[in-house]
């Protein structure tokens, strides 16, 4: 068993990925932030399987893109990476036994690494920016797999029916503002948000284009 350890502060996690995906390792990446726990599992340089857990509230917080947008925001965070030192016999994790006990419609999507994470984050989201629920048609596949915390800001949206900035969510949700940011960045990934220069009070949703149904995940 082989190790790496340290801060992200020194160096980033993007930085990091980079590394181990040049290198082709396979292993667990694990992070800590406070009482959010990260968990990376690569194969051969990729990750796999990507998912945040609040230890406190003792639940699963984001997975796949989500997870990875939240992690980025932990300068602070201390890292440790294990792998066996035999990748060529190294296979791949299975997700079902990887992850925890959870409702299976959290991995409706098959994780994957976002193309270009540093451009999703170029978006800044503030307190002050406002988001609301797309406006253009959204996928089936694209609301399989959102999270429990994805699922209350869709459904603070959609019971508001009018663009929120960061800062009302934070208030009406009681999340700070890491989670929030890391929880809209992948909602607005997924096609599922709209942030920034899109989002005003006249772009609310209208009667033609009825906000995104919210159903209870099974």
């Amino acid at each position: 068993m082989k190790t790496l350890a340290g801060y992200l502060q020194d160096t980033p996690l993007a930085d990091l990925l980079q590394s181990l995906h040049e290198q082709s390792v396979s292993g667990v990446l694990l992070l800590y932030s406070n009482v959010l726990h990260g968990t990376l599992y690569l194969y051969r340089g990729t990750v796999v399987i990507a998912q945040v857990y609040d230890s406190a509230a003792e639940r699963l917080v984001a997975t796949h893109d989500s997870a990875l947008l939240l992690m980025e925001g932990w300068q602070d965070a201390q890292y440790t990476f294990m792998t066996s030192g035999n990748d060529s016999a190294s296979a791949a994790p299975n997700t079902a036994a990887a992850a925890p006990e959870h409702g299976t419609s959290l991995y409706g999507q098959p994780p994957h690494v976002p193309t270009h994470v540093a451009a999703s984050l170029a978006l800044n989201l503030s307190m002050q920016t406002a988001v609301q629920l797309s406006r253009n048609p959204v996928k089936t596949g694209n609301v399989s797999g959102v999270s429990p915390y994805q699922w209350r800001i869709i459904e603070c949206l959609a019971e508001r029916n009018a663009p929120q900035t960061l800062k009302d969510l934070m208030e009406a949700l009681q999340l700070d503002l890491p989670i929030v940011r890391g929880q809209v960045m992948g909602l607005i990934t997924r096609g599922i948000l709209e942030a920034g220069d899109t989002c005003s009070e006249q772009h609310a949703p209208s009667a033609a284009q009825p906000p995104l149904e919210v159903r209870e995940v099974a």
